[in-house]
């Protein structure tokens, strides 16, 4: 996940900081007060399969760039500098401003997206709970947390786990598991009984789309 926020000199914006600094609540609130803004901002991600062919920096580097491009259409201008946190020179997104790490505590711009890219992380994460129940992702939100790794013990993998994250890689060959089953006949139905078709996802559950 990789967001970029636009800023101009001219930008009102309210005292963000390091979103890694400051509480959920404190996020949230700012997050708020960025859309209240009207400052142009926007968000990317990079699938779990695209980041086992490609690896973790080009992913991150691809998510950037397509954040990067996202946020000048909606500004409806290009970038005349972007700062960008966390990437060597060469995979970031051009034109390039001199930044010195850690670029939260150096740039506002670059605080203001690292706190709206934590809060879509975070949307994200409950709205893969409703699709993949069974890994906690809204509790954990995809951390490698002992819940997480205990969850991937009982349940195996979901297409939303990156193969090449070690502590993954152990599960991805998992033994079968063997259970009893049982049997139970039910009498046929006469007449013009009803009939459902039910596939295998989860009912009462659906994937709604973002709405950021």
């Amino acid at each position: 996940m990789a967001a970029s926020v636009c800023l101009t000199p001219d930008t009102h914006l309210p005292p963000v900081f390091d979103s890694k600094q400051i509480s959920h609540e404190e996020r949230e609130h700012i997050y708020q007060q960025i859309l209240e803004s009207g400052v142009p901002f926007a968000w990317a991600k990079v699938d779990a399969a695209d980041i086992d062919q490609i690896g973790l920096t080009a992913a991150n580097a691809k998510a950037m760039a397509e954040a990067v491009t996202l946020c000048e259409a909606k500004a409806g201008r290009k970038a005349e500098c972007v700062l960008v946190d966390g990437l060597p020179a060469t995979a970031s997104p051009e034109p390039q401003g001199d930044l010195s790490d850690p670029g939260e505590s150096t740039s506002r711009a670059i605080a203001a997206a690292s706190i709206v890219a934590t809060v879509a992380h975070g949307q994200l994460m409950k709205l893969l709970h409703i699709k993949y129940p069974d890994w906690g992702f809204d509790r954990n939100r995809g951390y490698g947390s002992a819940e997480h790794l205990r969850l991937l013990q009982e349940n195996g993998l979901c297409p939303e786990h990156r193969r090449s994250f070690a502590p993954v890689k152990s599960f991805c060959v998992r033994k079968p598991v063997h259970r009893k089953w049982r049997f139970r006949f039910r009498p046929v139905l006469r007449g013009n009984p009803s009939i459902f078709g039910a596939d295998s996802f989860r009912a009462g559950q659906h994937n709604p789309s973002p709405s950021r």
